[in-house]
């Protein structure tokens, strides 16, 4: 009878079994991937600046592709957000500073004045950008992009983690 029972059960266990090594795994996976605080006060306000002009960007992006329906208030928004924090660039890099968080080349600063020159050209871009239709800003969004690239491919580290721009 004892067998019976057993092997009658034996799905349920088997399934029970594997939901809990999967619960686990989750929990587990969870706090490994969980963030390292900040030790640098400086670059946690550089990767919150960045992350800012990153949201605002994929808004004018989303917008200009059609993912995103056109709102000439959100377009402007993200277009004063960029003006802003491209302002923010220089003053956020003046110090060497190095972390296990930060994503800049140890390059940005033996080439300090050729960095002020892109960051001061993202900046015009930003100011440059044109939110009136999405006609509009399809046409000044390439000049924004191109000032972002122009930075991030001489004095950005590859991502350590998934990310769109």
């Amino acid at each position: 009878m004892l067998k019976h029972l057993s092997a009658a059960h034996a799905p349920f266990t088997r399934f029970f079994g594997y939901g809990i090594v999967f619960g686990l795994s989750l929990v587990l996976g969870s706090v490994l991937m969980a963030k390292v605080p900040y030790e640098n006060e400086q670059i946690e306000a550089r990767v919150a600046l960045m992350n800012t002009q990153k949201t605002a960007l994929s808004v004018l992006t989303d917008m200009a592709s059609g993912r995103r329906a056109f709102n000439k208030r959100h377009a402007r928004d993200a277009k004063n957000t960029l003006i802003e924090t491209t302002k923010g660039i220089k003053p956020h890099f003046k110090h060497i500073e190095m972390d296990a968080h930060t994503l800049a080349r140890p390059n940005l600063w033996t080439n300090w004045e050729d960095f002020e020159l892109r960051a001061k050209n993202a900046q015009r871009a930003a100011k440059r950008l044109n939110p009136r239709s999405a006609d509009t800003l399809r046409q000044s969004l390439p000049a924004m992009i191109k000032g972002c690239h122009s930075c991030h491919e001489r004095y950005k580290l590859q991502d350590r983690e998934f990310t769109t721009h």
